[in-house]
């Protein structure tokens, strides 16, 4: 029997609502002294299941081992898994198989994120080829993706989805309106693996998405790095170096985004690092003009990170509470573990 899947906004918020009214007191009363992590966990995983199917989401997005605790007979809901557990392929970049507390963190995490920026995409046109792309097992390559737009969507900045062609050099991801009317095609999909940081590999990587951009259009490319890489020394002056360098040789892209969006634990707090930093390339006649008419420094990413009023955030965030290199702090309950 095929499941019914639903993609309508207003319905899947009308349904989140009941299960979040369902689930808030029974997880009020398991004594958890931060439940806010939970809830919008649980929130997610409804979310997920109504969008991508409970087969689906049991196959990739579910925890099957805990650290403690073993293989789990159970789904999250406490019911008997719907297909067979012992076929399930671990999903590292899930971590649906937690074999340590981290693990386990960095799993609720990014359901967590997953659900709150497939949500808010929804409206975006286009986006019915992410929920495509995260069905058929593109799940890492999408998430950054979708991290990129939600760094727009939070920025205010106008941008849709573009469908997939296969053909180089016009095979980018969204395009960006910008206020004048410009259209800035933009690459999402960059990540830098957790490589040894140094010059040929941030250029390697930018390269490769400047081939992604349409030849006589403007462009802009957002790059996820390595949060291994945030306390590294060399990290600042190493993007300078390149940033300098790749711009010189280039007059199409106007915009290089990197951002670090991730979690750690250290002294029994979850770390979630939130950091995106704007690089302009000021060779660019357009960029030039741009700056005539628009004050700051920064084209596609403005203000503080802060969402808009229309962002809907499942789990809430003090944005005033942050300390400035964008890294916030939520304790890690005694009572998890």
């Amino acid at each position: 029997m095929t499941e019914k899947l639903i993609t309508n906004r207003k319905e899947l918020a009308s349904i989140m609502l009941d299960k979040w009214e369902e689930n808030l007191q029974p997880i009020r009363q398991l004594g958890i002294k931060h439940p806010e992590v939970l809830i919008a966990y649980t929130l997610s995983q409804y979310f997920l299941i109504q969008l991508l199917g409970i087969s689906w989401c049991e196959t990739n997005m579910m925890l099957r081992e805990l650290p403690n605790i073993g293989k789990l007979k159970l789904n999250f809901f406490g019911e008997p898994w719907s297909n067979d557990r012992e076929k399930a392929v671990p999903n590292s970049f899930m971590r649906t198989f937690s074999k340590t507390v981290e693990d386990q963190a960095i799993h609720q995490y990014r359901i967590i994120e997953l659900g709150e920026m497939l949500y808010n995409s929804l409206l975006i046109p286009n986006n019915d080829e992410n929920i495509d792309m995260i069905r058929a097992g593109q799940i890492e390559s999408t998430f950054f993706a979708l991290q990129a737009a939600r760094l727009l969507l939070t920025s205010d900045t106008n941008f849709k989805f573009i469908k997939t062609s296969g053909i180089k050099g016009n095979d980018y991801d969204a395009e960006i309106t910008l206020d004048d009317g410009t259209e800035v095609c933009c690459e999402m999909k960059c990540k830098i693996e957790a490589t040894l940081l140094s010059d040929d590999t941030i250029l390697r990587v930018l390269k490769k998405a400047r081939a992604q951009i349409a030849k006589g259009k403007l462009g802009a490319v957002f790059v996820s790095l390595p949060q291994t890489w945030l306390t590294n020394p060399e990290l600042a002056p190493i993007l300078s170096r390149t940033i300098t360098e790749f711009f010189r040789g280039t007059k199409a892209i106007i915009s290089i985004v990197f951002y670090i969006s991730e979690i750690q634990i250290f002294d029994s707090k979850i770390a979630r690092i939130y950091i995106a930093h704007e690089f302009v390339n000021t060779n660019v006649e357009y960029v030039k003009q741009y700056f005539q008419s628009h004050s700051g420094n920064n084209i596609l990413i403005k203000g503080d990170l802060i969402p808009t009023k229309d962002y809907r955030q499942f789990l809430k965030v003090n944005f005033e509470a942050m300390s400035p290199d964008g890294i916030f702090l939520v304790p890690v309950d005694e009572s998890d573990s």
